[in-house]
């Protein structure tokens, strides 16, 4: 959601592996692309997040691996 027309996306919920899913839907459809290191990706910027429950912060997907020391960071 685009917060008061700053450009500025915002995202909250309380089940992070929801609210990935929904941030990478976001970035498909308003994502900028750019090449960095010669890769082609999408982008959003600035984002903000809001975890409604912190306890629950770690992203559980199938099929993508993910860092869980980096999640717990």
């Amino acid at each position: 959601m685009d917060v008061f027309g700053t450009g500025l996306e915002a995202f909250a919920g309380s089940n992070p592996t929801q609210m990935y899913s929904e941030m990478l839907q976001e970035v498909l459809a308003k994502g900028k692309e750019c090449t960095p290191r010669g890769k082609k990706i999408k982008e959003l910027s600035p984002v903000l997040i809001q975890f409604l429950n912190p306890l629950d912060r770690v992203t559980f997907l199938r099929g993508r691996r993910i860092n869980p020391f980096f999640q717990l960071a």
